[in-house]
């Protein structure tokens, strides 16, 4: 039986991930506070004490080599809520595959209506999924995101340390050092919702492209995307 074409019903959201890309960045928001809650927990284990010289100042007492052990640990833990330590992180696994995989599915379900050589060769969406050069493309998938999220991670780790380090040798004080790390969370998270909007959509458009290149290149056949 022939199938028909996937065509976009919303022209508001015509890739169909709004809803994902909303989870997602939800989840980041919640990951990069964990992190805002780290480098705030260095901050609360740091004894301070004041002195006034025309304004009030501040210096802490904490010795460097332990402020150095506890940075070290917040960056662990920067690491482990965004996903920089694993391959196959949360974002990878339950937001860009499957979007990878929704876009893979539209280009099965447009090639077999277009083609009957491709609806032998792939007879079923699992059949697709399971296909060698499907899962290497999903590795390579996992693998640039990978680095992306440890290139987030850098980013995060750099600029809550820097307000943090930055506070404790201005002698700003331990309120003012958390309300710019705070200011530094809201940064953070506006750079996370790009790369969620960016990543999610990005991750179907390439799918079909990639299917419809590899359909044309085995099978020889002459087919159409619609964009």
């Amino acid at each position: 039986m022939a199938r028909a074409p996937i065509l976009p019903t919303n022209h508001d959201d015509p890739n169909g991930t709004g809803a994902k890309v909303r989870q997602a960045n939800d989840e980041f928001k919640r990951r990069i506070r964990k992190c805002r809650d780290a480098y705030l927990a260095v901050l609360d284990s740091i004894q301070f004490t004041s002195y006034t010289v025309n304004v009030k100042r501040y210096e802490f007492l904490t010795l460097p080599d332990v402020l150095a052990r506890s940075l070290d640990t917040a960056a662990d833990l920067v690491d482990q809520f965004l996903g920089a330590d694993d391959v196959r992180s949360w974002w990878t696994l339950q937001y860009v595959i499957p979007a990878y995989e929704k876009g893979a599915a539209a280009a099965w379900r447009n090639l077999g209506v277009q083609s009957t050589e491709y609806q032998l060769m792939r007879p079923s969406l699992q059949s697709l999924l399971t296909s060698e050069p499907y899962q290497r493309r999903i590795g390579l998938i996992s693998a640039r995101e990978f680095e992306l999220m440890k290139g987030l991670s850098s980013d995060v780790k750099q600029g809550l340390s820097q307000q943090l380090t930055a506070g404790l040798a201005q002698g700003i004080g331990p309120k003012e050092i958390a309300r710019n790390i705070t200011l530094q969370t809201g940064i953070e998270e506006r750079r996370a919702e790009r790369i969620a909007r960016t990543e999610i959509n990005q991750a179907l458009r390439t799918a079909r492209m990639d299917e419809t290149t590899d359909a044309a290149q085995r099978l020889g056949v002459n087919v159409r995307v619609l964009h």
